[in-house]
């Protein structure tokens, strides 16, 4: 029987991006003026409001945010978990946050651009404004299958390492078979709470890892089990057994991840600075990105290369503080 030995796994890619919304800071002055709509347990108060969205599902052990739409400038009204909003509070500061009178949290600066802009990625990208056909403000199963919540993602062999890619993200579950599993319903304000926890270093990107890593998590298995299902359907596919991909441990699989990532980073930093002293092999470890950041005239776009080294940096560092926790 032959067997292909397995030395390192690579996730690549990203499954989901907040749309890009600039900060807009307000004066006290400014936060003690402005009106917003106010709610209660029954009802919204509207009167000379524009509303883009409002919650009629609030989360348990949630309270409610309000921000500007970044696609209309409309308010939204949604509830977000208590957790949620204080590890928002401790990554963005106490000054992001401003109680209202009528007990809504309003979102300011940083923490509005943020959150505002992972909304639009839920309201707009992955569709689940225009999903909601009967407008009672749940996405049931069927429904679920007009989101766009679901990523092609490719595995292959290279060498001794199992490569898992996103192709393509931004796909419709048009048998919804991933519909969120230990939930009473699913709205725009879960989604969107799950979709900020996912975002685990707030650099508005969730990362292939970062996907694999939450959805372990909610379904209560370990990273390396929640591989494995898509590794063992790989494996049938080749009809040869992958050696010692069942042995993992948790510690290892990031070990390796932070690894391959330290790799790519280094690669890619030498493409910005000294392009020509890249060997061949980091060529080929940059390849796709390569391909991604290049001009129409074949030169490279230096914002993108500087995108791309910054949103690694901030993985690498990530993942060194789960390498360094797990060994404490």
């Amino acid at each position: 029987m032959i067997t292909i030995p397995i030395n390192n796994i690579r996730l690549e890619g990203i499954i989901a991006k907040a749309v890009s919304v600039p900060s807009n800071f307000l004066s006290s002055q400014e936060q003690e003026k402005e009106k917003v709509p106010s709610i209660n347990k029954n009802n919204f108060s509207q009167d000379k409001f524009d509303i883009s969205y409002k919650t009629t599902h609030p989360l348990e052990d949630s309270s409610f945010v309000a921000f500007k739409d970044p696609m209309n400038d409309k308010w939204v009204i949604l509830s977000l978990k208590n957790d949620t909003i204080n590890k928002l509070k401790e990554h963005f500061g106490e000054d992001d946050f401003y109680q209202k009178e009528n007990g809504i949290i309003r979102l300011d600066n940083k923490a509005e651009a943020y959150v505002a802009g992972w909304y639009a990625d839920v309201a707009y990208k992955e569709n689940f404004l225009n999903a909601d056909k009967n407008n009672d403000g749940i996405i049931d199963r069927e429904e679920y299958k007009n989101t766009n919540t679901t990523a092609e993602i490719s595995i292959s062999l290279d060498g001794d390492s199992l490569n898992f890619k996103v192709k393509k993200s931004y796909e419709k579950d048009l048998e919804g078979n991933y519909y969120p599993k230990n939930t009473k319903f699913l709205n725009i304000d879960l989604e969107l709470d799950r979709t900020i926890n996912y975002d685990e270093n707030f650099n508005s990107e969730i990362s292939l890892y970062e996907h694999y890593k939450n959805k372990a998590k909610e379904e209560g298995v370990s990273l390396t089990q929640m591989l494995q299902k898509d590794i063992e359907e790989f494996q049938n596919s080749l009809h040869k057994p992958l050696n010692d991909t069942k042995f993992f441990k948790e510690e290892d699989m990031i070990k390796m991840l932070l690894k391959n990532s330290s790799k790519e980073l280094k690669a890619l930093e030498k493409l910005h600075t000294n392009p020509d002293s890249l060997t061949k092999e980091e060529k080929e470890l940059i390849k796709n990105e390569l391909e991604a950041i290049k001009n129409k005239d074949g030169s490279i776009n230096k914002d993108k290369l500087n995108e791309i080294i910054k949103s690694l940096k901030a993985q690498n560092k990530y993942l060194e503080n789960m390498a360094f926790a797990m060994e404490s």
